[in-house]
């Protein structure tokens, strides 16, 4: 698991108040029934905040799953 990865799943249990290990990359609003449309809001901006970008709010219902996110943020994040 990559460090960005290991960050949003961190970022995603701390919003879902789980335990780190509750949530994985194949963690999504289908898997885990605490993440709601008000916590995937929470989740996007948690996210935002982490990583210093922004999303358009049109992305924001795909943005429901760990994996989503992920590859989201490969393309918003300059390259290292």
């Amino acid at each position: 698991m990559t460090a960005s990865l290991e960050t949003l799943c961190r970022i995603v249990a701390e919003v879902l108040e789980l335990p780190a290990t509750a949530v994985d990359a194949g963690a999504s609003s289908a898997t885990l029934p605490e993440w709601d449309s008000l916590r995937n809001l929470q989740v996007v901006l948690a996210v935002e905040g982490a990583f210093g970008v922004r999303f358009r709010t049109e992305e924001l219902p795909a943005l429901d799953s760990v994996r989503a996110l992920g590859e989201r943020l490969e393309i918003a994040l300059p390259p290292v």
